[in-house]
């Protein structure tokens, strides 16, 4: 019989990773036995992920950090780093944060950073007369800002060469100083990813030709037309929306307000849209022919959503292509079988429900209703593939609740294949129909 203890590297490493690159999980593994150690530190992608963190210490617990981040340094080898850097230091702690740069800039230069968060006081400077050659980021992929960026820091990155940045983000609160434009736009160049979270300030600059992912909290001023996914936090009007053409959006996520009758916003390209809100008659404007997935969240209203819902999608709304439907809302009885039947190409279908008694109710509608012919139920998407149901609170009987789910999985008949319910603490999944194969990825195929 083959004990642990058998087992190749390569296992060990594959278990290792689960544990997290630099965790404390994995810093215990280390102190297992010489075997687990030595697999682990000669294992140098585990330690790729260099966090520092940098609290109120004591100068024994500074010293101790700066032997510990030498250590886990000495043991990436050439590899590519993934460096979170963060710091609340005061002004009289300062001090702190010197030995730690002139530490990574000896034991991991700057051109073997491939992600950056970058949280340091504005006050932190330092001699750029001092960077030599290999002081580049040219490897840097990913650069997120959890903290308005020192001036010298966003002097180094927009002064060195970054052709692979292609990812930036700003988070809460971040503000792009005007007399930082010019830097700004070096570092924007060759973005395909740009994110900003509430409250930060980008500069007003045009944004690159080939940017394909914008996550913002407000709508951008300027049309993006290469753009491919657009998400907006805010609230948003749907005539500025409509104004601005994007030919090549295959994924929209947004809160409109404000519906303009008469108007339509074609979207020609678009595959997935997540609606947020309850101002449902905007869905009218919505021309998607090729849209496969449609998720509706409405955490506003008091009150359970009826015909304005039905009204909106029957009445204006195109997408004669859907897949998948999400709804994270509350309805009324019975409307959730006449969204359905709008979409009768449906494969997977996600719902939101307040508890188990309004779970049964939706069976009922969606799969036992009674049709013409005697001893057989109407099936309104006779395609459904994936039922996903989750509870917001807990059944009063969850073994009357697994029972119910499963007898619901083996009544709905061919091509259906799953049906998840969701509790808080709770979950019950059943597979129906093994004679039809492997269950298959149903999502690849749209995406």
């Amino acid at each position: 019989m083959t004990t642990i203890s058998h087992l190749p590297p390569e296992v060990f490493i594959q278990i290792f990773q689960y544990l997290g690159r630099n965790s404390k999980s994995l810093v215990q593994a280390t102190g297992v036995c010489l075997r687990w150690r030595a697999i682990a530190i000669n294992t140098p992608y585990l330690w790729t992920e260099i966090i520092i963190h940098l609290k109120e210490l004591s100068e024994s617990q500074f010293l101790t950090l700066l032997d510990i981040l030498d250590m886990f340094l000495s043991r990436t080898g050439d590899l590519l780093l993934d460096v979170d850097w963060y710091s609340k230091a005061t002004a009289d702690k300062m001090s702190y944060i010197y030995p730690i740069y002139h530490l990574l800039r000896e034991k991991a230069p700057f051109y073997r950073w491939k992600t950056l968060s970058l949280g340091l006081p504005s006050e932190f400077s330092y001699d750029l007369s001092i960077l030599r050659e290999e002081d580049n980021f040219s490897n840097l992929e990913s650069l997120i800002f959890t903290r308005s960026p020192p001036t010298a820091y966003l002097d180094l990155l927009s002064g060195a060469v970054t052709p692979k940045l292609v990812s930036l983000e700003f988070q809460h609160n971040v503000k792009c100083q005007p007399k930082h434009i010019a830097q700004y736009a070096k570092l924007f160049a060759h973005a395909k990813v740009l994110r900003s979270a509430r409250g930060s300030r980008l500069p007003t600059l045009s944004f690159p030709a080939g940017l394909a992912d914008l996550r913002l909290w407000e709508l951008p001023k300027q049309p993006i037309p290469n753009v491919t996914r657009l998400s907006i936090k805010e609230k948003t009007p749907m005539e500025p929306l409509i104004a601005m053409e994007y030919p090549n959006l295959r994924s929209l996520s947004f809160h409109p307000v404000a519906p303009l009758e008469g108007r339509t916003m074609s979207l020609p390209n678009l595959r997935s849209l997540r609606f947020h809100g309850n101002s449902f008659p905007c869905l009218r404007a919505i021309d998607a022919p090729i849209l496969h997935t449609l998720s509706i969240y409405d955490h506003e209203s008091t009150q359970p959503v009826g015909e304005e819902l039905v009204s909106a999608l029957a009445g204006g709304f195109t997408a004669p292509q859907l897949y998948f439907l999400t709804m994270d809302i509350s309805l009324k009885r019975k409307v959730t079988v006449r969204v359905v039947n709008l979409f009768p190409y449906l494969k997977c279908i996600s719902l939101t429900l307040r508890d188990a008694d309004e779970g049964e109710r939706t069976f009922k509608h969606l799969f036992f209703q009674p049709s013409q012919e005697e001893g057989a139920y109407e099936r309104p998407c006779p395609k459904l593939i994936v039922l996903s149901i989750k509870l917001k609170t807990v059944p009063e009987d969850v073994t009357l609740w697994k029972r119910l789910v499963n007898y619901t999985a083996r009544s709905i008949g061919d091509p259906f294949r799953i049906l998840t319910s969701v509790w808080p603490a709770g979950r019950h999944s059943r597979v129906v129909g093994h004679h039809l194969g492997p269950i298959e990825d149903i999502y690849s195929s749209y995406n």
